[in-house]
């Protein structure tokens, strides 16, 4: 997200006059604004944004394992399983 230039495109949003807008309290929109308010370091800034990343898709998987929702949710370990995920990728 930073070097697709997300600290830039938070400025512009700010200087076009949105920093209280709904969309400016997502998962990183916030975290800059604190960033760019000097309240937190950049690195504070970018933790926060991976943690919030992080706790967005632990709720995700919470979801999809839902009882009576029919997933069939696969969880791979990406390093160790890339050609199983690579076979059942062919398959669907």
């Amino acid at each position: 997200m930073f070097e697709q230039g997300l600290i830039a495109e938070v400025k512009k949003l700010i200087g076009l006059g949105y920093p209280d807008s709904k969309p400016m309290t997502g998962m990183g929109y916030k975290e800059v604004q604190a960033f760019l308010q000097r309240k937190i370091r950049l690195d504070v800034c970018k933790n926060k944004i991976i943690q919030a990343h992080k706790k967005y898709a632990d709720r995700q998987i919470t979801w999809f394992e839902g009882k009576g929702r029919g997933y069939n949710l696969l969880k791979y370990d990406f390093k160790k399983d890339i050609k199983k995920i690579n076979s059942e990728v062919k398959k669907f």
